[in-house]
């Protein structure tokens, strides 16, 4: 006698709890829970489930009460701990953000509770959910508009798609200081994006990093330099977009602004289509702009992007007639130029010798002075590291060596070197 139940026998049985008539929830929880039990079971069970689902059904998860809500995260939790393939039940979530609060002694506040466990559930169900809606139908009250932002907040760390309602969500929080767009891919359009962006007079960090699909940043670029605001992380990556040609125009303007207080700094590509903002001139004026604009807090400059486009260093005066200008960047400790294969080693000498704080450099086998650029490193005190840490992937870090310090190096830790 085998020590399981025959398929025989399961197949009824879970039939029986998937056409149960009280059970109206999809994915149905009880029979969820039987295909965790152990993987012969899921194998039986987990058909039945594909058949009873309805994905029509499943994105409104607004019908689950706070408990069945929190079974359907740990199933879903569980699930993708053991890399099984339940999430696919559920290809689409609604959230009706008006269910997300609770009456209070004069007025409503958030079920933080609630919110956490659909912060669960949409982890759980990563990356296989393709639509995550947000319906703001019924939010009117100046109470609950201003608590959008924790709504968000909470939620947005679990998204990987920025989509129309999301941006009408961000645009009812004016009080937004920090966002971060990593890896996000882009469902908007770049005026729809750029005018989101400007709702937030007190912004003082904007990082937009490794897109998954291009959104040009010029117009963004063009409201936020009209705005004035005064920024200190500014990281624009818009890879592969097709940009103005003003937009290096607007930059400067931007970056003006900004100067006093900037700490981070990531310049955009130039446009992809040929024309005077693809030109090296065009990466060379912005560059010649910013190594005479005082920075005095820029602790990281990526120059990354600007790629082949950046040709040389015009503010490096080699003659000795006409001593060059010292960089105006007291503060830098980290400078990305991976990519740039065509920039001056004077510039690197020029960093070194102006730049007492800096601690890593990072640079590229691909270019085309390598031998001179590692000779200018080696000469001023910079040992190679292996790639380790947050600066992985194309380009190899460089670290100050100095006698005395921890290891000898300074930023070993720090950076992860």
């Amino acid at each position: 006698m085998p020590p399981y139940l025959p398929v025989e026998l399961l197949l009824p049985i879970f039939t029986q709890i998937r056409d149960e008539p009280d059970s109206l929830l999809f994915p149905n929880l009880n029979l969820f829970s039987c295909s965790l039990v152990c993987r012969f079971w899921y194998q039986c069970a987990f058909p039945l489930l594909l058949e009873g689902n309805n994905l029509y059904l499943n994105r409104d998860i607004n019908k689950h009460t706070n408990l069945q809500l929190r079974r359907l995260a740990d199933l879903m939790t569980e699930s993708k701990r053991y890399g099984l393939s339940h999430a696919m039940l559920v290809e689409w979530v609604e959230i009706v953000v008006s269910k997300l609060f609770v009456p209070r002694l004069h007025t409503k506040g958030l079920d933080r509770r609630r919110i956490g466990m659909i912060d669960r559930l949409l982890r759980a169900l990563q990356p296989q959910l393709n639509i995550i809606g947000l319906n703001l139908e019924g939010i009117s009250k100046p109470n609950e508009i201003r608590n959008l932002h924790n709504i968000v907040s909470k939620l947005l760390p679990s998204l990987d798609s920025l989509t129309p309602p999301i941006l009408q969500t961000l645009r009812a929080c004016p009080n937004i200081r920090t966002t971060r767009f990593h890896r996000i891919s882009y469902k908007v359009t770049p005026t729809d994006f750029a005018d989101t962006v400007a709702t937030w007079p007190n912004l003082q960090h904007l990082s937009i990093l490794h897109p998954e699909t291009y959104i040009p940043l010029g117009e963004t670029i063009a409201l936020l330099a009209s705005s004035r605001p005064t920024l200190q992380t500014l990281d624009l990556d818009n890879s592969g977009a097709q940009e103005p040609d003003s937009v290096y125009h607007n930059l400067r303007t931007l970056l003006h602004h900004s100067a006093l207080t900037l700490t981070s700094l990531t310049l955009p590509a130039p446009s992809n289509v040929p024309g005077p903002a693809t030109s090296p001139e065009t990466s060379n004026a912005l560059f010649a702009f910013l190594v005479t604009l005082p920075l005095p807090n820029l602790d990281t400059l990526d120059l990354s992007l600007l790629g082949e486009t950046l040709t040389s260093a015009p503010m490096v005066d080699t003659s000795p007639t006409s001593p060059a200008t010292p960089l105006p960047w007291p503060s830098l400790r980290r400078l990305d130029t991976a990519g740039c294969s065509a920039l001056s080693p004077a510039f690197l000498r020029a960093v070194i010798t102006d730049c007492p704080r800096l601690e890593v450099v990072r640079t590229s086998f691909i270019h085309r002075e390598y031998d001179e650029v590692q000779t200018v490193l080696t000469e001023g005190g910079f040992v190679r590291r292996e790639n380790r840490g947050e600066w992985v992937g194309m380009g190899q870090p460089w670290v100050k060596y100095r006698p005395g310090s921890y290891r000898g190096f300074v930023g070993f830790d720090a950076y992860g070197y």
